[in-house]
């Protein structure tokens, strides 16, 4: 799912997180989960989730993904909302999102 991210769908995603970039942060995070390492994720500045939707594909059970955001209303969102974007597009991709988890 990871890859299949970072090849197709995550270009459809306004953003500034590069493929290599990406690929790096999947490297790091499947590194991680191959340690054992658990612990929450957490992104500031989410803009329309380029990144942030990478963590949540890679996040386990019980990890919780933190992130924040002034998701100002500008021109660039589709809908008018950079907010309603951004929950549109991970529930488009299966990412759950707790609201106690999101600061705006």
């Amino acid at each position: 799912m990871h890859d299949k991210y970072i090849q197709g769908r995550m270009h459809g995603v306004q953003g500034y997180l590069s493929q290599v970039d990406a690929h790096m942060f999947s490297v790091l995070m499947a590194a991680q989960t191959k340690d054992e390492v658990k612990g929450a994720l957490a992104e500031i500045g989410i803009f329309f989730g380029r990144s942030y939707y990478l963590m949540g594909l890679h996040r386990r059970p019980g990890e919780a993904l933190y992130g924040a955001d002034i998701f100002i209303e500008d021109h660039l969102s589709k809908s008018g909302s950079h907010f309603d974007d951004f929950m549109q597009g991970a529930e488009r991709l299966g990412i759950a999102i707790d609201a106690d988890t999101m600061f705006r």
